[in-house]
């Protein structure tokens, strides 16, 4: 995987981050059940830029690239 592609996995999973982040603390209306469970994906986006940062280091030959 290329740096360009690296650097567009991490912004698309920060902005899907914050929307997951934005969904889940709106308020459920009574009698509703949540459709899409937006603290798993939270959670799913979250360690996708985790990862896509320790690539990122990986490519610039930061710690732990050998």
């Amino acid at each position: 995987m290329d740096i360009v592609t690296t650097y567009s996995l991490l912004a698309l999973s920060i902005a899907l981050t914050v929307v997951a982040n934005i969904m889940s603390r709106r308020p459920k209306e009574i009698g509703r059940a949540w459709t899409i469970p937006w603290n798993g994906l939270q959670f799913f986006f979250i360690l996708l830029a985790i990862l896509m940062v320790r690539h990122l280091m990986t490519l610039h030959g930061g710690p732990g690239s050998v």
